[in-house]
């Protein structure tokens, strides 16, 4: 396995449209959000991609199967109990052969993953997280600081506003939700981890060589963990605005 989606959370913030769906399998111009993603991979090579699931798990599962129509190959993640994201990367494991590059289930991109892969590759990195410039007048999130060298100095979950506020607007490098983990990233992660990924992130970017891949702004990158963003994606998508 050389990809994974994670896809198992419940979407709360986005009900009613995740009453019946999944937030990854939501529809955008007659496909789910998901099959953007496996797509993406698939477009790079990259063609054993692991899903992890727990909400409404069937309705992807049986949607994509063994992923052979869409020509990868297809290995899921069944939680019983919805895990926290870092636990369900350390179930997968004993799928992963060197690296993988792991991806939330709720974003949309057309990043060019044979350069975040090279990136990765030149700084000799073990864990490489992909950052996005945010809006100042964004509600404040995650913060990573890094060096001239891109290397991640620190990372920082969530900021209050006035914390936001003391970084300058051209410095706000926010979490993406896209990684290349090494294997032994992974193996680091407790069995039982407790926390999500991003409450341990900052621990691990210090435990390992890590660095920031800042994306361009050429990229298309959207969230779509909230309805008004959902819709606005709809549009953007739906209208010819972007292709992906």
């Amino acid at each position: 396995m050389n990809g994974l989606i994670l896809a198992a959370g419940i979407g709360e913030r986005m009900r009613p449209l995740t009453d019946d769906l999944p937030k990854p399998m939501l529809p955008i111009d007659g496909k789910p959000v998901l099959e953007y993603l496996i797509n993406l991979f698939k477009k790079y090579g990259i063609n054993d991609i692991g899903i992890t699931t727990f909400y409404l798990k069937e309705s992807i599962i049986d949607y994509f199967k063994d992923g052979l129509e869409w020509g990868v190959n297809l290995t899921y993640l069944k939680e019983n109990e919805l895990l926290p994201s870092s636990q369900a990367i350390r179930e997968m494991l004993e799928f992963v052969e060197d690296q993988i590059i792991i991806i939330n289930g709720d974003n949309l991109t057309n990043l060019d993953l044979s350069k975040l892969l090279e990136f990765h590759k030149s700084k000799k990195s073990d864990l490489t997280m992909v950052s996005y410039l945010r809006n100042p007048s964004s509600p404040p999130s995650s913060q990573i600081d890094f060096d001239e060298n891109f290397k991640i100095i620190n990372f920082r979950e969530r900021l209050t506003e006035e914390e936001m506020n003391t970084i300058p607007p051209k410095k706000r490098n926010a979490n993406a939700g896209i990684y290349v983990f090494n294997k032994k990233v992974i193996a680091s992660i407790k069995p039982n981890e407790t926390q999500d990924l991003g409450k341990i992130l900052r621990e691990l970017t210090k435990n390992f060589n890590s660095h920031i891949y800042r994306l361009d702004p050429s990229t298309y990158f959207r969230e779509i963990g909230k309805i008004e963003k959902y819709n606005m994606v709809k549009e953007e998508i739906e209208s010819g605005k972007f292709k992906l």
